[in-house]
């Protein structure tokens, strides 16, 4: 009776969350059942039995009614209600009428189970009990001797079997039902540990960017003073160990939101150019002092204006380079990048392969494991989380990308990935028709690259020469150098350091009539002299067209302006609550000239605005009473009144990928993540101040 008890309490529990019934199933069920009744009515019309044939169609017409109702009907309520009447009548005349030896009452036994399967729970334990008990009493009543006569063992046994039945099928489906409670139970609960984990290291990221941002920004102000060389060595030591910690805290940020299924994509237009432009900044940076070679080989053909979420191809990319630059010691690496058509637009494809140590064969499938380090016998001493390969397989997978790595132990690796992006506009990454280049010369010594950096090179210089249908040579010597020149077949000399030095006066004498251009590290600050122009490296394409597209006799004049500028006509506001990250940003920005007013709150920052006209304002996401989306809100009310539109550049503490969008909808002209970096604060400055405020410097920055 206890158990009963605890059945008949748990259907009136299951009664007050009547989940939705299942019409699909239902619907299934009810055309296999009038299919079943119209052949059993053809039997009957052959037999003859012309009554028991009418019945049978009656039956099949009324079962596709029904199908037809659950189909319009909305109100799972009503559908049930419908379904449960239709079935106990159906089953009463199966009762009544009998059947051949009164085998037609075993339709009773499918109820139990139909029901609770079909419809749900609460539904069909009504209907059971329903057919339960008026089978009951009829074959255990005179009722049984109105219509059709069950012998007297059929009357005793059927009801006892029914409700053995009937008891069993709901004991079973009350634990299915309570096991699906605590599943789902469990699933909320993970869910909302997931989310209380996220939260947590979302604010923990915007914590711990804050003092990040004034150890860097201190850091890097300091850097920029006439310090002794023992306490310059001790900031960069400072600055390079807080840039991999912001590393390690974006990767554990990244690696959180992926596996909590809270990673979103933030697509809209870009360039790959610019792209690949900060992709070849940053990984520079992480490379450092490293003697390695950084080739980069990209297509000229593929579409530049592309849709897709650009930073997290950046993050894609750094990722896979970091990983090149941390197990290579010797040699080099290759960024790679080409293309391949589809009908959505294209498949951009990424490859980077390096010289380093290698996988071994049956380590590769263990590479993108969370938190692991194959073969430790080389790895042990190489710093890392081992978050970026699994964080970039599971950002490829997000966009419907691919991955694979190709290995030889030893020799290096080849990591590629494809992802499909829709393309906005045809034109391709570089143009080189508009130029008045006659013919390309190279000269540079390849001896201390890996073959497929060696390639990738000369990749570069014969697509140009190709693509501009005129002279190119690449010269392994000073001395064929010097024969191609007296040729007059070319107009841009393009030459390596080390080949420079080896007759610095003969291409500064050349640099005259000719465009030289000497590519080289970033730590080479020696004076070219002369009309020569300098770039970094890595060089490729971009930078080849960039060169090959000044005119040749007014290339030094436009180099030597560079990116080097004062303002000191610009009124500029920074509003931060935090003292010392306004200290910060008034340091980076000192060395530009700039008036800076400052304010500790959005409150304030519209007073200053209402007294005086800014050229640009720097505003801090996060602040109490009045945050930097309502702030700005408010100057946009304040300008609409006053007709001005002042460039506002949100700081925040949360990753670019995470709020970009948000910014983006709230009219924000742009937004730097904290750290402020220095390069990124450079190039907001040049976009959004009045071109007339900006004095360009004229000392050469050969870049």
């Amino acid at each position: 009776m206890s158990t009963i008890s605890k059945i008949l309490k748990y259907i009136a529990h299951i009664r007050e969350k009547r989940v939705h019934i299942n019409k699909g199933a239902l619907n299934i069920c009810f055309v296999l059942l009038s299919i079943y009744a119209f052949i059993m009515s053809i039997i009957c019309f052959i037999k003859p039995d012309v009554v028991m044939g009418i019945v049978n169609v009656v039956i099949g017409c009324v079962m596709l009614l029904s199908i037809v109702i659950i189909l319009k009907v909305k109100s799972h309520a009503i559908v049930a209600t419908y379904v449960l009447t239709f079935l106990y009548l159906l089953m009463m005349v199966f009762l009544c009428e009998g059947g051949v030896g009164g085998v037609s009452v075993i339709w009773h036994l499918f109820i139990p189970i139909g029901g609770m399967a079909l419809i749900n729970l609460y539904y069909g334990s009504i209907l059971s009990f329903m057919v339960g008990i008026s089978t009951t009493l009829y074959m255990l009543t005179p009722l049984h001797e109105l219509a059709y006569h069950y012998n007297e063992d059929y009357r005793i046994r059927f009801p006892i079997i029914y409700w053995a039945f009937t008891t069993m099928t709901l004991f079973i489906f009350i634990r299915i039902d309570r096991f699906e409670e605590t599943q789902k139970q469990f699933i909320k609960e993970a869910d909302d540990s997931n989310r209380a984990k996220s939260e947590f290291l979302a604010n923990m990221s915007h914590e711990l960017r804050t003092p990040m941002n004034a150890i860097m920004g201190m850091c890097e102000i300091t850097l920029k003073e006439d310090i002794p060389d023992n306490i310059r060595e001790n900031n960069e030591s400072i600055y390079h160990s807080s840039k991999d910690l912001m590393n390690i805290i974006n990767d554990l940020l990244d690696f959180s939101k992926i596996g909590s299924g809270r990673m979103e994509l933030s697509c809209s237009q870009y360039r790959l150019s610019d792209v690949i432009k900060d992709v070849v900044h940053m990984a520079s940076a992480r490379k450092g002092s490293k003697p390695l070679a950084f080739v980069v080989e990209c297509d000229p053909d593929i579409p530049d204006l592309l849709y897709g979420d650009d930073m997290r191809i950046k993050q894609i990319m750094i990722n896979l380079l970091t990983n090149a630059i941390k197990y290579t010691q010797e040699g080099g690496f290759l960024l790679k990048l080409s293309h391949r058509k589809e009908s959505y637009g294209i498949n951009l494809i990424i490859s980077v392969q390096d010289s380093g140590i290698g996988i071994k064969n049956e380590n590769i499938d263990k590479i993108f494991d969370v938190y692991g380090r194959v073969d430790a016998e080389k790895t042990h001493k190489i710093e890392g989380t081992g978050l970026g390969l699994p964080i970039t397989k599971k950002l490829v997978r997000l966009m419907n990308g691919v991955i694979g790595v190709t290995s030889v132990y030893g020799e290096g690796t080849e990591f590629k990935v494809v992802i499909p992006q829709n393309v906005v506009d045809e034109a391709p990454i570089v143009n080189l028709e508009k130029n008045e280049c006659t013919g390309i010369l190279c000269y540079y010594n390849a001896d201390n690259l890996p073959n497929f950096a060696d390639e990738a090179l000369a990749n570069t210089f014969n697509v140009a020469i190709d693509k501009l249908g005129k002279a190119g040579y690449i010269c392994k010597n000073l001395e064929s150098l010097k024969d191609e020149v007296s040729t007059g077949a070319y107009s841009h000399i393009f030459i390596g350091k080390d080949e420079f030095f080896e007759d610095e006066q003969y291409f500064k004498e050349l640099s005259e009539t000719y465009s030289v251009t000497v590519v080289r590290d970033k730590t080479d600050q020696f004076n070219l002299g002369g009309n020569i122009t300098g770039v970094y490296k890595p060089f490729y394409i971009n930078k080849l067209c960039a060169a090959i597209s000044k005119p040749v006799q007014k290339k030094a004049q436009n180099e030597a302006m560079g990116d080097n500028f004062t303002a000191p006509n610009a009124n500029i506001l920074v509003v931060d609550d935090n003292a010392l990250n306004l200290r910060v940003a008034r340091g980076l920005m000192k060395q530009y000239g700039m008036k800076i007013d400052i304010a500790k709150s959005g409150a304030q920052a519209l007073q200053l605005m209402v007294q005086k006209k800014y050229d640009m304002v720097f505003l801090d996401h996060l602040m109490p009473d009045m945050d930097g989306v309502e702030t700005h809100r408010a100057i946009k009310e304040l300008e609409n009144e006053s007709d001005r539109k002042t460039p506002v550049i949100a700081l925040t503490a949360y990753t670019a990928a995470d709020v970009r969008d948000m910014f983006t909808r709230e009219g924000f002209q742009g937004f730097m993540s904290k750290p402020i970096q220095a390069d990124i604060l450079k190039d907001m400055l040049l976009n959004w101040l009045p071109k007339e405020h900006i004095i360009y410097s004229k000392e050469p920055t050969n870049e």
